[in-house]
């Protein structure tokens, strides 16, 4: 779950990163099929935006997503749903999935688009924006929202890692700015999520 970072504070990006040799181990695979359910008044081009913007994060590691159009799509597809309520339990959330018992995660992601919108217009920026320059962030918001989340699906995890892509909270310049700065996963934080998974006696679905 992602929850909301009030601060402007430019300290969440003060810790320089190495990137790895190569990408992280991704489990269940390098490829993720994905179904979306969005409002009807959320236009084609926001949709894209959203997608185009986790896919550019998530290529990067080895991993591709796919968008099955039409239909409800395959049993095995991921389905990705754009609500239009905030979480009633953890207000404040802009994304969460499901985890059940020792079971893993549900392949169901959950991105709020109301949560994210107030996030945003809790800004200065956000209350003078043109309807254009709303909906670019609100794509790219969405799109890095919905990368967070599919990390909590592909990587097995609930837990959360003090820095890159899997930490818990994000600032508005992160969710907003034009480079994904930080948005990585390193070997480390694989290995921080396991160890959490570990201490916490959840087992991971096979």
């Amino acid at each position: 779950m992602l929850p909301i970072v009030w601060s402007l504070s430019v300290l969440w990006f003060s810790h320089a990163r190495v990137a790895p040799p190569s990408p992280p181990p991704i489990s269940p695979a390098a490829q993720l099929t994905f179904t979306m359910r969005r409002p009807q008044d959320l236009s084609d081009s926001v949709a894209e935006r959203m997608v185009c913007e986790a896919v550019s994060i998530w290529r990067p590691l080895g991993v591709e997503l796919l968008e099955q159009s039409g239909g409800d799509g395959t049993p095995s597809a991921v389905r990705v749903i754009v609500e239009d309520r905030e979480m009633p339990v953890g207000a404040g959330l802009l994304g969460w999935v499901r985890f059940i018992d020792d079971l893993g995660p549900e392949p169901v992601i959950h991105v709020s688009r109301p949560a994210v919108l107030r996030f945003l217009e809790a800004t200065e920026r956000g209350q003078h924006l043109s309807p254009a320059s709303r909906n670019v962030l609100l794509a790219r918001m969405l799109g890095r929202v919905l990368a967070h989340e599919l990390g909590h699906y592909l990587l097995q995890s609930p837990g959360h890692t003090v820095h890159g892509l899997m930490r818990a909270s994000w600032s508005i310049e992160a969710l907003t700015a034009v480079e994904p700065a930080g948005f990585d996963v390193t070997l480390a934080d694989v290995s921080e999520l396991q160890a959490e998974l570990s201490r916490s006696g959840f087992r991971r679905s096979t």
